[in-house]
């Protein structure tokens, strides 16, 4: 029993060891707080283009009725435009997290249900086939919808960027 009991203490230490590194790990490579939110996205932004191969992002914050949008780099590589608010860009995979957290938050408070279909939430305003209409909430939460990864419009542009 004791044996169990040194045993059990160590884990606790050695789980609280790590997650304290975590921690610390996270803090670390956070936006430090300089009360100058500009210049701290300015900074995190150039850290992303040093790291990767971006081409453009923009940026749009809503802080105490504040709304700050900026962009960065270029949309093509053919030409020099800008990203801007009406920018279409690829999502990416940290953006499923955010959907279906939103979505859950839409379920638990009655709005939309996971069985809703594209075509009771869309009605008649987009044109789509009988199957994309069938398409539901829980399937594309789900990646089941059997929709591509990146539709066809959107895999030529990546393309012509690549």
């Amino acid at each position: 029993m004791k044996i169990m009991m040194i045993i059990l203490a160590i884990a606790l230490v050695v789980a609280l060891g790590v997650g304290l590194g975590f921690y610390w790990k996270a803090k670390a490579g956070s936006t430090t707080d300089n009360h100058d939110l500009e210049k701290s996205i300015d900074e995190d932004v150039y850290k992303l283009f040093k790291l990767q191969n971006s081409h453009g992002v923009m940026v749009g914050i809503v802080k105490n009725g504040r709304v700050l949008q900026k962009s960065y780099g270029i949309v093509e590589k053919a030409n020099d435009a800008k990203p801007n608010g009406q920018t279409v860009f690829q999502i990416a995979s940290i953006t499923k997290v955010f959907t279906a957290s939103l979505l859950q938050s839409l379920v638990d408070q009655g709005v939309v249900r996971m069985d809703s279909t594209l075509g009771e939430l869309i009605g008649d305003a987009v044109p789509m086939n009988d199957k994309a209409a069938r398409i539901t909430l829980e399937q594309l939460a789900t990646h089941t919808s059997g929709l591509p990864r990146i539709p066809k419009p959107m895999l030529k542009k990546v393309r012509e960027l690549a």
